[in-house]
């Protein structure tokens, strides 16, 4: 199963986490009616709904909005396609930590210098940023260390690279 993931910019879900994938497809003369699964990570729903799409197209994340804020689905009880889902998410979030490790080294690295020698960073640093990131796939409480974690072992990278 293919799965997709969205972060929700929609009230009465704006920053909630999806995932979602089609399970089949039931072809009905012109329209196609697709068994869609999804996760709202951040309320720990997950659902089964059917979305009619033409051919050629996948349900969207409109569609998954649609079907979960009015509630036009069933609750889904399948534990392995819930950690299926789990993990496309945890894997997306991973990526978008790193993401911003990567392009923010520089930052990070000074950061993480003053909160060893000062044990304290400005309220609004890259390092809190991505230690809020890092809340989705790390232990709770380990947010910090986790993003440690990623800023050291970038930059050892960098330095190895150069």
């Amino acid at each position: 199963m293919h799965i997709s993931t969205f972060l929700s910019t929609e009230a009465p879900v704006a920053g909630h986490r999806f995932a979602y994938g089609t399970l089949e497809e039931d072809y009905q003369g012109n329209e196609i009616v697709a068994k869609v699964v999804f996760l709202n990570d951040s309320d720990q729903i997950a659902g089964l709904c059917t979305v009619n799409i033409s051919q050629g197209e996948m349900p969207s994340s409109g569609d998954i909005l649609v079907a979960y804020t009015s509630r036009a689905f069933s609750l889904l009880d399948n534990q392995q396609i819930v950690a299926e889902l789990k993990g496309a998410l945890t894997s997306e979030a991973r990526h978008r930590a790193k993401s911003v490790t990567v392009g923010r080294l520089s930052e990070l690295v000074g950061e993480l210098l003053i909160w060893r020698e000062k044990g304290a960073l400005p309220a609004d640093s890259n390092f809190h940023y991505l230690a809020s990131l890092c809340t989705e796939f790390a232990m709770p409480g380990d947010e910090y260390q986790e993003a440690e974690r990623l800023v050291v072992l970038q930059a050892l990278m960098h330095a190895r690279d150069a």
